[in-house]
């Protein structure tokens, strides 16, 4: 038995930039310097002045290495629904 899916292909595209490095802390005892990355998932340029709200997503480790990646799918969720996401890795330090 043959089925025929019909797939709307009319959804807004979305360009992913990512581990863009925004800025450098103090690492180890003072002695290296440590990224700071962010990724954005924003929608492609259009002509007809569009405009979207933006989510800032800070993601946090629990004072470790974590890879703020692992929020994507999330974001991507909501660019869908209109919005430009930056995602933000924020790792703190108590002096």
């Amino acid at each position: 038995m043959k089925h025929t899916l019909k797939v709307d292909q009319v959804r807004d595209g979305l360009w992913l930039d990512s581990d863009i490095t925004y800025t450098q802390v103090p690492g180890w005892l003072g002695n290296t310097t440590r990224d700071l990355k962010l990724s954005v998932i924003r929608h492609f340029q259009t002509n007809d002045g569009t405009r979207y709200p933006v989510i800032f997503w800070f993601a946090g480790g629990g004072w470790m290495d974590t890879d703020h990646n692992v929020h994507l799918p999330n974001l991507v969720d909501f660019a869908r629904h209109g919005y430009s996401a930056w995602l933000y890795c924020c790792w703190c330090r108590i002096s």
